[in-house]
């Protein structure tokens, strides 16, 4: 089993408490620097390993405004936080989905939000909101 470590330490008092807050409506608003794609991303960390579905395995959405954006501010700092948890992966990059033993992750475009059907996410999240 894989046992993922956050120290209070390496975090700004704002990044660990949206970390720890599993409020079933969450958010993070900050300035420009504020550390809220960070902490995004040890989120979704945290709910791919810690939060399985009802098959056992997360499901997660995660929204971005394009998906190029997605690519470059989620999908491959993702895949080197894993690499350096020592989770390995398979990384779609066409489809923007990683997969492991905990479950999925599927990067999302939210430029066309009524496509968006059929999915049933275990967790969900959306980054660069404002710019939507």
């Amino acid at each position: 089993m894989i046992t993922i470590r956050l120290r209070e330490e390496d975090f700004l008092p704002h990044q660990w408490q949206f970390l720890n807050d599993w409020s079933r409506t969450l958010g993070l608003v900050g300035g420009l620097g504020s550390g809220k794609t960070i902490s995004f991303l040890y989120k979704a960390l945290l709910c791919l390993t810690k939060r399985p579905g009802a098959i056992g395995k997360s499901n997660i959405g995660i929204g971005y405004p394009t998906y190029e954006m997605g690519k470059n501010i989620f999908f491959y700092p993702f895949c080197e936080l894993l690499e350096s948890c020592n989770i390995p992966f398979t990384a779609n990059i066409s489809g923007l989905q990683i997969t492991c033993s905990f479950g999925r992750i599927a990067i999302k475009s939210l430029q066309h939000p009524e496509r968006i059907i059929g999915e049933t996410f275990t967790d969900a999240g959306i980054d660069e909101l404002d710019s939507i």
